[in-house]
């Protein structure tokens, strides 16, 4: 795991090389049981998608897409090192990541 790696990704479209990174947003609600004392809430779910111009994909939906999720994703893509640290300094660059990136 990342140091950081739970920071949540907001949504962002990426063209690296060949690949195409996607992390979109959906809205839906969440009902509680029927006779709980639960309350009706909003849920935002986030959808990531990688994708290889050869074909391979990788998807994650859940509530919340993190940093170490897209790195997890990209790797198992076959993604190198480089790459990963340029992919997430274009999500920085494009406010998808509310978090410093530290390079050494």
């Amino acid at each position: 795991m990342l140091v950081g790696g739970d920071v949540p990704l907001s949504p962002l479209t990426v063209t690296h090389g060949s690949l195409h990174l996607a992390v979109t947003s959906r809205d839906s609600v969440s009902q509680p049981n029927a006779l709980s004392t639960g309350s009706t809430q909003l849920v935002t779910q986030l959808d990531l998608k990688a994708q290889e111009d050869g074909g391979r994909t990788v998807s994650l939906r859940q509530e919340g897409a993190t940093v170490d999720q897209l790195v997890e994703g990209l790797t198992k893509l076959g993604v190198g090192p480089r790459d990963i640290i340029s992919i997430l300094q274009d999500a920085r660059a494009l406010g998808a990541m509310q978090a410093e990136l530290e390079v050494r």
